[in-house]
């Protein structure tokens, strides 16, 4: 992230606390209010000056009271999970491990990584996790700050000139150097302008798989759905067009002859035989019986 030399995590939190509680604020009292809280947590003004200016200025103390919850926090780390109390050890062990890397944050890991922050800062993720305690990693730490907890980090959709921005950072880093890509822009996690660029990068090749169709990227009727045009292109395919297309029958049923003939025209494989008419000798005519009358 920029200017992280300057940066104050805990007032940058304490202030997005107040935006959260106070979103009709003036910029004049969020200005007098972030001077106020600046003070506190630095120890230059007392809680009790710092609860009247709170309730003068936004009418509550709650971010006060979560940022004082944070100063508050003692050195001793949260014990880690026990890997002895339960009588299936080895199951327990490594339903432990897995758990490590999953688990989600609780209220208190939060308030002592809030905590660890703002004693060591963010380039001594080891100190801070140490602080932290209950096994929690250097790695897990720094992500749940920079994707979860900072302040400076957009929710909000993802503008045009965002997008634009976060093309431009990959091609020019690459699309591996996530954690550079998202210093250099600024309000977004590496997690946030992973995904994004992964979700910009496949509405392009769906777009790219509509245009792999004929015509200069219109669709082609055969493509798409049966229509006039598809009896006009299937027409140089086929051999004989009075079998086929159904306007081109006249409306008197031609005489057998016809037919025949045309069937003659097919290819050989696509002929068929009508079967053949017995034929019958012709017969005497029957003459009349005699009598004997």
């Amino acid at each position: 992230m920029n200017d992280i030399e300057t940066f104050k995590p805990l007032l940058a939190v304490g202030m997005q606390y107040i935006r959260e509680v106070a979103p009709r604020a003036s910029a004049e009292d969020l200005n007098r209010i972030k001077v106020v809280f600046d003070d506190f947590i630095e120890g230059k003004v007392s809680h009790d000056d710092a609860v009247n200016s709170f309730k003068e200025i936004i009418g509550t103390i709650h971010p006060l009271e979560k940022i004082n919850a944070v100063l508050q926090v003692d050195d001793t780390p949260i014990p880690p999970p026990s890997e002895t109390s339960n009588q299936f050890s080895s199951l327990y062990n490594y339903q432990n491990q897995s758990r490590k890397k999953t688990h989600p944050w609780t209220e208190l890991e939060d308030q002592r990584l809030l905590s660890g922050i703002h004693k060591f800062g963010l380039d001594n993720w080891a100190a801070v996790c140490a602080h932290v305690g209950n096994a929690r990693t250097r790695a897990q730490c720094s992500q749940r700050w920079f994707r979860g907890l900072d302040p400076r980090i957009s929710k909000v959709l993802w503008t045009p000139e965002e997008d634009a921005k976060l093309i431009e950072l990959v091609e020019k880093h690459g699309d591996r150097c996530w954690t550079k890509i998202a210093a250099e822009l600024g309000n977004r996690s590496d997690a946030q302008c992973r995904y994004h660029y992964r979700q910009l990068t496949k509405e392009k090749d769906d777009d790219n798989s509509v245009g792999f169709i004929p015509n200069g990227g219109k669709l082609n009727p055969v493509y798409s759905a049966p229509n006039s045009q598809f009896k006009q292109q299937l027409q140089p395919l086929v051999p004989s067009q009075s079998l086929l297309t159904i306007t081109n029958f006249p409306r008197k049923i031609p005489p057998i002859d016809s037919f025949v003939e045309d069937i003659q025209k097919l290819p050989r494989h696509l002929r068929f035989d009508f079967p053949a008419m017995p034929v019958l000798a012709p017969q005497p005519p029957v003459q009349p019986e005699e009598t004997g009358l």
